[in-house]
């Protein structure tokens, strides 16, 4: 019965879901261990659960519409805040390392696919076109043909 009790304990680090929240996990502090970690939509904040630590920090980026899209962008082992804005084909970056800065790779139908897809250790800008069944990735930020 103890181990009960302690188990239904609140504790006040941990990461509470609510409803519409969307799993956004990835390890937002570099310690190769994923990070239990939420996007809210109704406020546009995200809350990350910090595996170096246990706490909860939280951070207000993206608006309205906005497709959450997150990744390693800048390289630094660290998972970077990131949105994909369909109404302009821009990705929102706050990056652990490089800061804010925007990037603009795809339309408003398109479905972001984020991840390495040259093996450079960064992720890459990329989105699904399922109107035409074509992906298209900006490698390290530099154009590229179709994948």
């Amino acid at each position: 019965m103890d181990d009960q009790e302690e188990f239904e304990r609140p504790d006040p680090d941990r990461l509470v879901q609510r409803p519409g929240d969307r799993p956004v996990v990835g390890d937002y502090d570099g310690d190769d261990v994923s990070d239990c970690a939420v996007f809210r939509p109704s406020t546009n904040t995200w809350w990350i659960k910090q595996s170096t630590n246990g706490q909860t920090v939280s951070s207000a980026f993206g608006a309205t519409g906005d497709i959450t899209a997150q990744g390693d962008f800048d390289g630094d082992a660290k998972t970077d805040v990131t949105v994909f804005r369909p109404s302009s084909g821009d990705w929102h970056v706050s990056g652990s390392t490089a800061g804010y800065y925007t990037f603009h790779w795809g339309i408003a139908t398109d479905i972001p696919v984020p991840a390495d897809y040259d093996a450079d250790g960064k992720t890459d800008f990329a989105v699904y076109r399922g109107t035409t069944g074509v992906w298209y990735a900006a490698k390290s930020g530099i154009r590229t043909t179709p994948i």
